[in-house]
Formats: C-alpha cells, sequence, structure tokens
C-alpha cells in the first residue's frame, strides 16, 4: 500500500507541473503513467471510465461463474501509439493493482478506485487475475508468486486457492463493458467415492480423502496473460479438499461432493491419494504417472475394497485427455510386538490348540511365537484358521500373537485380538 501511495503522489505532482499550469482535468487511476505533458488537458466530465464486465468463465474452479464480492486485481498498459501495444512493467503502467468487485450477479463491477481511459484516445492492454491480493506488486519483474491453501477443508480456503488470469488487447475508448475471459492455472481434483466388496455408503460416509505431499506453490508470469503457464515450485504439503459426502441418486454405492486445487505437477510414488475409514489407511500410489496439467480437472473414482482400493480417473472438460485406472493396497504398518500374550504351562509332548479368525474385516495377518526357541509361524489370508503346537519339554512358555485377527479360541473360549497391525 506505501508503493500505491507513494505513486498517487508522484503523479499528483506531476499534474502540477504540467504545460502552461492547466490542471483543469484528473486522470484517477492507480499507478497512472499514460498522463503526460504532450497530451491534452480534458474535463473529467469528457472521460470515459472503465468498466469491465466476464464474458466466459471457462476455467473458473467454481462452477461456471464468480460469486458475490469476488474481487479481481487488474493492470492497465497504455499503447505506444496506434499501432504499437506497450508492454506490462514491473511498475509504472497505467493502472496497478486496481480491485474489481463483483456486486451483484448481474455481472456489475465496481472499481476500488476509478479508472479512466487515455485522453488523447491511445489503446489499452488490460490484465487481470484473481483471487485479488492488495499487497502484490511486481516489483522489478512481472511475476506472481502464489500458493495453494494446504487445508482446504474450509470453502473459503478453497476458493482462495483458485488462481486464474485473463488478458484482453486493444481496447479502446467506449461507454461499454470490456469483457474479460478469465483461465485457470492450477489443477483440479474433484473425487467420488464407490463402497466396494465389504463396504456399504454408510461405512464410507466420515471416509477423509488427502493428496499426499502435493506441490502448493507456483510462479506465474503475468505478462503472458491467457498464453502463460505457471512455474511449478518446490513447497510440499498434504492437501485436504473441501465438501462434503452425498449419494447419487439411483446409486446405493455411489458417493460424490469433495474436490481440491494443487499446482500443475504429477501424481506418481510420492505425490498419491489417500483415503481413511476409521482407523484404515488405504492409499493408491501411481506407478504409472497421472500428469496434472494446468487448466485441467480430473475426476478421481475411487472404490473402496475390504483388501485394496481401486481407482479410476476422468479428466473434466476443461481439457478432456483420457482414463486413467488403477489399484492400490491399504496401508497396515509394521506388526504390533506385543498384540496378545498368554503363558501357557505344559507337559513335555503336550498339544496347545489356538484358533484364530476374521468376519466383516481383512484377511488375518498375524505371527505366533510360541516362546520355545521354534521358529515364528505367519498365518495370512484366510478367514478362519486352526493351529497347534506341539512343545518337546515340559515348563512355562511365553506366547505372542502379533498382528491382526478380529477374534481367537483358546479351548473353546473366544476372546478379542487386539487389531490391525501397529494398534
Amino acid at each position: 500500500m506505501k508503493q500505491k501511495e507513494g505513486m498517487k503522489n508522484f503523479f499528483r505532482e506531476g499534474w502540477k507541473k504540467s504545460v502552461a499550469g492547466l490542471i483543469a482535468g484528473v486522470c484517477m487511476v492507480w499507478g497512472l503513467a499514460g498522463c503526460s505533458d504532450a497530451e491534452p488537458v480534458t474535463r473529467l466530465e469528457e472521460t470515459a471510465q472503465l468498466q469491465i464486465g466476464v464474458s466466459e468463465i471457462r476455467t473458473r474452479a467454481l462452477d461456471n461463474a464468480f460469486e458475490v464480492r469476488d474481487s479481481i486485481g487488474l493492470y492497465a498498459v497504455i499503447w505506444q501509439d496506434e499501432t504499437t501495444p506497450g508492454r506490462l512493467h514491473g511498475w509504472g503502467n497505467y493502472a496497478e493493482n486496481v480491485a474489481f468487485v463483483l456486486q451483484d450477479e448481474a455481472d456489475n463491477w465496481l472499481a476500488e478506485e476509478p479508472v479512466y481511459y487515455p485522453a488523447d484516445g491511445r489503446k489499452l492492454d488490460l490484465y487481470a487475475y484473481y483471487p485479488y491480493h492488495p499487497e502484490w506488486t511486481l516489483n522489478d519483474t512481472t511475476q506472481i508468486y502464489f500458493r495453494v491453501v494446504a487445508d482446504q477443508t474450509n470453502y473459503a480456503d478453497y476458493t482462495a486457492s483458485d488462481f486464474v488470469t485473463a488478458k484482453t488487447s486493444g481496447v479502446v475508448r467506449t461507454s461499454q463493458k470490456v469483457h474479460l475471459t478469465f483461465d485457470h492455472k492450477l489443477s483440479q481434483l474433484v473425487f467420488h467415492l464407490k463402497a466396494g466388496e465389504g463396504f456399504s455408503v454408510a461405512d464410507l460416509r466420515n471416509a477423509q480423502i488427502t493428496v499426499k505431499n502435493a506441490v502448493i506453490d507456483v510462479t506465474y508470469d503475468l505478462a503472458e496473460g491467457n498464453d502463460g503457464v505457471p512455474v511449478t515450485g518446490e513447497e510440499r504439503a498434504d492437501v485436504l479438499p473441501t465438501g462434503e459426502w452425498q449419494q447419487f441418486a439411483g446409486s446405493d454405492s455411489l458417493l460424490y461432493g469433495y474436490k481440491a486445487i494443487i499446482a500443475p505437477q504429477e501424481l506418481n510414488e510420492t505425490t498419491y491419494l489417500e483415503v481413511k475409514i476409521g482407523n484404515r489407511v488405504f492409499s493408491q500410489r501411481f506407478s504409472t504417472p497421472v500428469e496434472m496439467k494446468s487448466g485441467e480437472s480430473r475426476l478421481f473414482t475411487i472404490t473402496v475394497n475390504n483388501t485394496e482400493l481401486a481407482v479410476s480417473t476422468t479428466l473434466n472438460p476443461w481439457n478432456y485427455q483420457g482414463e486413467v485406472e488403477g489399484e492400490a493396497e491399504e496401508e497396515r504398518g509394521e506388526p504390533a510386538p506385543t498384540d496378545f500374550v498368554v503363558e501357557w504351562d505344559v507337559e513335555a509332548g503336550e498339544n496347545k490348540f489356538m484358533g484364530f479368525y476374521t468376519i466383516v474385516l481383512p484377511p488375518l495377518d498375524f505371527t505366533i511365537d510360541w516362546g520355545d526357541g521354534s521358529e515364528l509361524e505367519h498365518i495370512k489370508g484366510n478367514m478362519f484358521y486352526e493351529i497347534t503346537h506341539s512343545y518337546a519339554k515340559a515348563g512355562t512358555y511365553e506366547v505372542r500373537v502379533s498382528g491382526y485377527c478380529e477374534g481367537f479360541t483358546m479351548k473353546g473360549i473366544k476372546s478379542k485380538a487386539m487389531g490391525r497391525p501397529g494398534n
């Protein structure tokens, strides 16, 4: 804001020193660089105020329109002459980061301070961006550094992560609105969640999706206008999407309602999707990278099965690029060392029996240490498993069961096991 005030003062003093001391006209515009001693002084009522509208929202992340009270920032560059466009600079442009605020659903935008066309009729090039940042200055370059919000669960933080830009060239003095077309510069992920084998829609209502280890920053050159592609940065974070699960009409297994915005990048083995259902964690790591490009939205349809996660992806229009399919496995972690411990007094040659089972949760996956120095037994895959062990010598033995089963039996007594590995 200090720079903005300084530019106002500079140009206010410049008008006082104009030819013959004529001060009959005032060009009310931030960072005014188009008024010079060579320009005729014009009465205010003879000038035309710049008005803007939005003709196309082809890449806006929020459906197809801006929302009331959204603010965009606008820079204006004056042409050198009738045939020679000007250049956007880091400072000293005809208009500097002027805020335009949408007043209503009729596409009426109000400038924080009015911008007027050049009195000599020269053309303008307009550069606009969203969301507006009052503290942004281009300094010696025309580059803007932008970061998405990692935690987008709050809808306002999601919209603050939606970086879009527009440029229109050769704007002539008119009393009509100048319409801008915005391009989306980041990447959007949209999620559907499907209940597969062993799950119901009710099981998925509280499922949490995370885009793990995603890049969240970009650098964008505003001078490139609609053709510009942001340069993806290096700052990474786990991105939480915004939304609420809703069930598709006519479907007993499919939910929709979540979306997130990230910097353009690849989803791969290290930048991946995670779904958490209760204390169970599923992940989709892409051995074949899925490229998220600038201006693209991709739909990820995630099927959660009892033992794995299946994912298919489709690009939404914006730009359709085909479909990608993949599978993922549950993150089980390392087996816990002492999930269950029991001591047995046995006679030499005595056989001991244990039965293990699981009903609705994942298949068995655990080890048994019989406590007599014999090799660990690893049980995996069946829904029910019976096992006996013979002790060569009499004594007291500590038996440890580490891993996952829903329950177990000893001598006909059923008990609950400790749960999944790592707990």
